[in-house]
């Protein structure tokens, strides 16, 4: 059994995921928005600091995760009412 990600892991890793629909693109932006408001929130409330940059750094990374999760698995379940999926389908999960 081969150890770490095959080739076509790789290749997926490395490829453009496009959204499939408006609701996943907006799903995409929700992540965004909501990774934004929280940074600006560190800006004006945490000291300026090797901390605070780093938590900031660690947002753009958590972003980057959240979207890549979305686009490398475009289905997914709702985990707030199981059963349900969420993007791409007729809604995507409110965030706030």
């Amino acid at each position: 059994m081969p150890m770490g990600p095959s080739r076509e892991d790789v290749e997926g890793f490395f490829s453009f995921h496009p959204p499939e629909d408006s609701d996943v693109a907006e799903l995409h932006g929700a992540v965004r928005d909501n990774c934004k408001s929280m940074g600006l929130w560190f800006m004006e409330y945490l000291p300026q600091s090797a901390e605070r940059t780093h938590a900031i750094n660690s947002l753009r990374e958590t972003m980057f995760w959240a979207n890549a999760a979305i686009a490398c698995n475009p289905m997914y379940q709702d985990p707030i009412h199981p059963g349900e999926e969420t993007a791409g389908a007729d809604k995507p999960l409110p965030l706030q």
